[in-house]
């Protein structure tokens, strides 16, 4: 599970390399909710990935999916089998 601090690590990066990227609060909250159950080496490789090959702004969905590509095997914290 990723802190906050761990994620603002995250939201520096994805600010520095996306001009329209800009967390205030309310927006680094969000993105916090729906990215803490990563684990964070995991989502900073997936985040460092899409600076590489990402043309557009990343969502939130573009990092999960890009954590899915790096470690299939590895649910995420919040996973659950249905």
């Amino acid at each position: 599970m990723m802190t906050r601090d761990e994620f603002s690590e995250i939201a520096a990066i994805l600010q520095e390399c996306w001009d329209k990227m800009i967390f205030t609060k309310e927006k680094f909250d969000i993105w916090y909710k729906h990215l803490q159950d990563l684990d964070f080496e995991v989502a900073k490789k997936a985040v460092n990935r899409l600076v590489l090959n990402c043309k557009y702004t990343p969502t939130i969905a573009h990092i999960r999916e890009e954590y899915e590509n790096i470690c299939p095997q590895k649910p995420y914290a919040g996973y659950r089998e249905l």
